[in-house]
């Protein structure tokens, strides 16, 4: 066989894969690693051996793999319905045809949505609101020399600037000269 051949025939092969459900991305990244032609078909062969897909000339062809098609997948949705079903064409007096009835659509699988909203969205509004606050309490500071939180002058009623420091200086003598407001009442009584 030619390499032309060869080709056909992998193309072919792939074909009737993809239509009985055969495929994968692991599947065709193994098949990346394979070099040859003639190493690809070999692998396509194990997997159809593997899963009992027929895979003589007669079914390689378009007719051949629509056939497979309509048939693995009657075999798929029959495999998808409960174990317990038995299908009896004969006998409508059946007890499995008395408790279920076939039904041509498969069931409802619920997934979980998942939300990329939530967590950046709320992280980056109140980083936003943060930025905000710190320039309007620069603005603040700069242009209307309010300080809110480093303040270290404090305007006096006199009009002078003392530091904050020298406002918590204690000094020995001022326990000694605490005098009581009510001195009147002292002296009255």
């Amino acid at each position: 066989m030619n390499t032309y051949k060869h080709e056909r025939k992998l193309a072919q092969m792939s074909r009737l894969a993809r239509a009985v459900n055969l495929t994968n991305p692991r599947l065709f990244s193994e098949l990346k690693t394979l070099t040859t032609t003639k190493a690809k078909i070999d692998r396509f062969c194990k997997l159809f051996t593997k899963h009992n897909v027929p895979y003589e000339d007669k079914h390689l062809t378009p007719e051949g793999t629509a056939k497979l098609k309509k048939e693995f997948a009657i075999k798929k949705e029959l495999a998808d319905l409960s174990p317990n079903l038995l299908i009896a064409n004969d006998n409508p007096s059946s007890e499995a045809s008395n408790h279920a009835t076939y039904s041509p659509r498969s069931k409802r699988v619920s997934r979980k949505s998942v939300n990329y909203k939530s967590t950046y969205v709320m992280f980056s509004m109140f980083y936003i609101l943060y930025i905000l606050c710190v320039m309007y309490i620069l603005h603040l500071q700069r242009y209307h020399n309010i300080l809110l939180f480093s303040q270290t002058n404090v305007i006096d009623d006199s009009g002078h600037n003392e530091s904050i420091s020298d406002n918590y200086e204690t000094e020995s003598n001022e326990e000694d000269d605490y005098k009581p407001d009510n001195d009147s009442s002292s002296e009255s009584a």
